[in-house]
């Protein structure tokens, strides 16, 4: 039997955090939208109230796409510069530093090294397969930078909801005043380990000829070349 897998998007989007963030940002953003139109938060809402002001949904739908779009690009810088310097500090601290990768591999090399083998390159199967996996490593970047940004963007309207009386989550603060600690853990996770470890994507690619030659460069210095010379 054929199964058409365009069907399972919405499986693979259940399973993508990123997709996860975004949709907890909205709500969140949502409830504050509702509590400062409606007088209503999310937990407590009726769907008539919102039929009777349809506006409300188009300006979260906005409000939403220039919070990842723009206020949070423009935070960003800020907020790594400052909480930059404090992990810095923390990890001077002996023992709590994150392990350094091994760059020194003979099967790979770096982004700069394939970049400038690219240059000189011919054309042909050898040059596409790097072309290949150089655009699946900026993909995944891309990716790792979106979930960092929609982990950012939820983190800070848990802290809007929190100000503002009346949402679900200055409500949730009211039980507990922890509470919200609890909500913005979730996508506080990326954000910390960016911040921490830097992105988990290598910026590798698999050139095991090139990798070898540049190995034993780097292992052997000036006297092997001068042997390879001879």
């Amino acid at each position: 039997m054929d199964v058409d897998t365009d069907k399972w998007n919405l499986l693979e989007k259940a399973h993508d955090f990123r997709a996860q963030l975004r949709l907890l940002g909205f709500v969140l953003l949502a409830d504050v939208v509702l509590v400062l139109s409606t007088g209503t938060n999310v937990w407590n809402l009726r769907w008539s109230t919102v039929s009777d002001r349809p506006a409300a949904i188009v300006l979260v739908v906005l409000a939403y796409g220039a919070i990842v779009k723009i206020v949070v690009p423009l935070l960003l810088p800020l907020l790594r510069s400052v909480l930059g310097l404090l992990v810095e500090w923390l990890q001077r601290i002996p023992g709590i530093s994150p392990e350094r990768r091994d760059t020194d591999s003979p099967t790979y090399v770096t982004w700069t090294d394939a970049d400038r083998w690219l240059a000189d390159a011919p054309d042909g199967s050898r040059r596409v397969d790097v072309e290949k996996q150089m655009a699946r490593i900026a993909e995944d970047e891309e990716h790792w930078d979106s979930t960092v940004r929609a982990g950012w963007s939820a983190v800070l309207l848990v802290l809007l909801g929190w100000l503002v009386p009346g949402s679900t989550t200055a409500a949730v603060a009211h039980w507990q005043q922890w509470a919200p600690l609890v909500i913005g853990f979730l996508p506080a996770i990326p954000c910390v380990y960016d911040l921490w470890a830097g992105s988990p994507i290598r910026r590798e690619v698999r050139m095991p000829d090139l990798a070898q030659r540049l190995y034993r460069e780097r292992r052997g210095g000036p006297l092997s070349n001068a042997r390879a010379k001879n």
